[in-house]
């Protein structure tokens, strides 16, 4: 604790902020193996250096930045890059530091912090607000009462989001559950009328802390995380007098704290679009050019470029008919022709072949995609892997040129796909690209272990929460097809406008591109009358417009094959005759293509019931493309 004549005036006192500049979430190796997260660039441009930005214009005058120290030595420009910015910037370095709390723990033991701090969990954390009330707020009332010793930062939320009960002052009287947010952790008939519990709100995981929440680390070295210090106060109220506060951040500003994939592409597209403003993807001392659609290029090449909300790093090759969208290109990348990149981020060096689509696809540094590659949803590809073009890979997995270290063989297994490419997956079903990482189980963790199997156990009341925002989007979409099946034409007009109702809904929503796709037709076969095969025909011919917007890119297909088979699933018995003409009519009137009806067939589970209905579809489809490979030998 700092001496008394340094607390006396800390309500005058500028703040220090604490960034946390490792990924301890095990998802993010093998990308972080040779470095840390913070060094990971995003629009060319280090992700520390845009929270460093950030928090330069809030309230603060010292930075300790915490790092490994393996990962040391990339740090040693950050003091005199931005020492005429803060007032001091102090790299800690940690030894045999597995989580916030053990970074917390050191971060206090070198005595570096002399009052109040920002807690930055991520180096990729940032906001468009200087957080000028916040702060205000949480000083006044630490001068008030010293027991106010903490204050998290919300931002609200169009959709469900984190649950959290507060009192009329803002004070936390319930966290959120920690295997559901969108769950509080008391049961609600305990809270009384003056108790608002909101769920229209995110947690950023940024916090306004004083030394005494820092000293709960330090008292006990069981704490990993901030939430876990948060619960521990919340629990033992009564007993410290402590509490913890939420200021909830306007509607017209966003912060975000990332830890997933999910997160990181998220604030990509972000960025670009400047909702972060003035954050922007420029370096020091270099150039952009914005071009039309928000394409941003660095330096002064011009890249002809269809697509938008887009950078692009320099000497970027780039072939034609290429489209980029809510992406970032990073410098010396080749884009092949025809290829599609949709809310994704391709790594530096990296070799995007001809007709390639990503989509929600991390690419780290260095990664070759060879022409006639599937790649689908939510794939991590770390450095330096290439894909031949006939490589089958599956929905969310961590592609790497080699197997899991000695550090990552307990939580980590691994299948060989090819030479050099491995597929990872978490021993006890972790997830890489977002959400809770699950790896292996802790010998003590018997409580953990039964939050688990309770978990698992409800995975179909997950799904219907889930799925509740998805059904109120099928249900507009729903509504407007109904709106327009009176005609016998639609025209150009009405398909624009149908196009602008289903968009707004998608941002209303914030649904991926991926389940527009989906869910657009599950909507569309949810029309009155679709039992007889000739009604829907002559429906798809009325709807063309409408589906060639939506489905002329493979991951879209895939999408609209996925929503096919997750409306059979709920009509077996009416629908089972239908399965596969519907895809052959779409395959007629080129809505559908070969590639993607074979590739989603190839990625179906073995004991998926759809797989005897299309098989005659199947075996025709590939006896064409075999005819057709002779063809082009003979030629």
């Amino acid at each position: 604790m700092p001496p008394k004549d340094e607390t006396k005036n800390l309500d005058a006192q500028k703040l220090s902020a604490v960034v946390i500049a490792e990924s301890f979430e095990p998802r993010f190796n093998p990308i972080t193996s040779n470095k840390s997260l913070g060094q990971l660039e995003i629009c060319d441009v280090r992700a520390i250096d845009y929270s460093l930005r950030w928090i330069a214009r809030c309230d603060v005058a010292n930075v300790v930045i915490v790092v490994s120290e393996k990962h040391a030595p990339a740090y040693q420009d950050i003091e005199s890059s931005w020492k005429g910015i803060f007032d001091s910037v102090i790299v800690v370095i940690c030894q045999n530091s597995h989580s916030i709390g053990d970074a917390l723990r050191e971060v206090e033991s070198r005595n570096v912090l002399t009052g109040h701090f920002l807690l930055v969990p991520s180096p990729v954390s940032f906001c468009s607000s200087t957080l000028q009330n916040p702060i205000k707020a949480f000083k006044l009332r630490f001068k008030k009462d010293k027991n106010a010793v903490m204050s998290l930062i919300y931002s609200e939320s169009r959709v469900d989001g984190t649950c959290v009960a507060l009192n009329e002052s803002g004070r936390m009287i319930a966290f959120h559950s920690q295997s559901d947010p969108s769950k509080l952790d008391s049961e609600t008939e305990e809270f009384g009328d003056s108790i608002t519990i909101r769920k229209d709100v995110i947690d950023t995981g940024m916090a306004i802390c004083s030394l005494q929440a820092l000293a709960h680390y330090s008292d006990n070295f069981d704490f990993q995380t901030r939430d876990e210090v948060i619960r521990h106060i919340l629990i033992n109220e009564d007993i410290m007098l402590q509490y913890v506060n939420v200021d909830i951040l306007p509607s017209f500003e966003s912060a975000v704290s990332v830890f997933d994939y999910s997160g990181l592409i998220r604030s990509n597209g972000q960025l670009i679009s400047r909702l972060f403003f003035p954050l922007f993807p420029l370096k020091s001392k270099s150039t952009v050019l914005m071009n039309s659609g928000n394409v941003i290029t660095s330096g002064r090449q011009r890249v002809r470029i269809d697509g938008w909300n887009a950078f692009i790093g320099e000497d970027v090759t780039v072939g034609t008919h290429t489209f980029v969208m809510s992406s970032s290109i990073g410098k010396k990348c080749r884009l092949g022709c025809n290829s599609r990149i949709v809310e994704s981020i391709v790594g530096e060096g990296s070799v995007v072949g001809e007709g390639v689509s990503l989509h929600q696809v991390f690419l780290a540094e260095n990664v070759t995609i060879d022409k006639g590659q599937i790649i689908p949803n939510k794939v991590v590809i770390g450095p330096n892997v290439r894909l031949n073009g006939s490589i089958r890979l599956t929905e969310g997995s961590l592609i790497s040129c080699s197997p899991p270290n000695d550090d990552m063989e307990e939580i980590v297994k691994s299948e060989k796909l090819a030479e050099e490419v491995y597929a990872w997956s978490g021993k006890m079903g972790g997830d890489w690209w977002s959400g809770e990482w699950v790896g292996m189980e802790e010998e003590d963790g018997d409580e953990k272990g039964e939050e688990k199997k309770e978990k698992e156990g409800e995975d179909e009341e997950e799904e219907e929460g889930e799925g509740d925002v998805e059904k109120q989007f099928t249900t507009e979409i729903l509504d407007s097809l109904n709106a327009t099946l009176h005609l016998e034409k639609i025209s150009t007009d009405t398909v624009r406008k149908m196009i602008v109702e289903i968009n707004s809904s998608k941002i209303a929503y914030n649904i991926s591109m991926n389940r527009v796709a989906s869910l657009l037709f599950v909507a569309f076969l949810r029309l009155p009358h679709n039992e007889k095969f000739s009604t829907i025909k002559q429906r798809v011919t009325k709807y063309y417009q409408l589906f060639k917007n939506y489905y002329s890119e493979q991951y879209a297909q895939f999408g609209l094959l996925k929503g096919l088979n997750e409306f059979y699933s709920l009509n077996r018995d009416s629908f089972s005759a239908l399965v596969a003409k519907i895809i052959h009519h779409l395959f007629e009137v080129d809505i559908l293509s070969e590639e993607s009806i074979l590739g989603w067939h190839a990625n179906l589970d073995e004991n998926d019931p759809v797989i005897p209905l299309v098989k005659q579809l199947i075996e025709w489809l590939e006896e064409s493309d075999e005819e057709d490979e002779d063809e082009e030998e003979e030629d």
